[in-house]
């Protein structure tokens, strides 16, 4: 179902000088992809408590060999002045307000579902390189990740109608097995 939430970073005693940021890796299976279009699912924006400036840049990596749990990144950065202790910057998956376009989110309930985020460097080693690029390590490298990471509880909705599950084909008299699913009014499976 299409939902939107938002990851809030709070700066720590160092802040968030010029040219640093933050990046976000978003998990593959049945999430939306990151995106920078504000009509489409996935939609990345971001706004900070401060007074610095700063920039939203999306990358999606579905499929790519290099990361292949990951469904894109979302790195923000300060691109003029600094984020100062305390100051925040909210991230907005699936857009900002009642007429965004939301994102697709796992259908499967989990208790904990962990978000990698890390200090963006500037300039980045220069081992890093593109993500794209041949040279690449060939495997998820995270520098400076988070003491404290984003987790979410994916939790279904009240149950809303049950679905049966039966052979389309079967002869006269014939048993059957038959499955039942409890799915909630978006048809994710529900507990109850």
């Amino acid at each position: 179902s299409k939902q939107s939430f938002t990851i809030t970073y709070i700066a720590g005693r160092r802040g968030l000088p010029q040219g640093n940021g933050i990046t976000i890796a978003f998990p593959q299976h049945g999430w939306s992809p990151p995106s920078a279009d504000k009509n489409k699912d996935g939609y990345i924006c971001a706004e900070n408590t401060g007074s610095a400036s700063i920039s939203v840049e999306v990358g999606s990596k579905v499929g790519d060999r290099r990361s292949p749990h990951v469904s894109g990144w979302v790195t923000v950065k300060v691109i003029s002045g600094e984020l100062k202790e305390g100051d925040e910057i909210i991230i907005y998956y699936g857009g900002k307000g009642q007429d965004a376009p939301g994102a697709e989110v796992q259908n499967q309930p989990v208790k904990t579902m962990s978000f990698v985020m890390c200090y963006t460097l500037n300039p980045l080693p220069s081992f890093m390189g593109d993500v794209n690029d041949e040279a690449f390590p060939g495997y998820s490298v995270f520098l400076n990740r988070l003491a404290e990471e984003p987790k979410l509880e994916v939790v279904p909705g009240k149950a809303n109608r049950i679905d049966c599950i039966i052979p389309s084909i079967a002869a006269s008299g014939e048993s059957i097995k038959a499955k039942f699913v409890l799915t909630d009014k978006c048809r994710n499976p529900a507990l109850s």
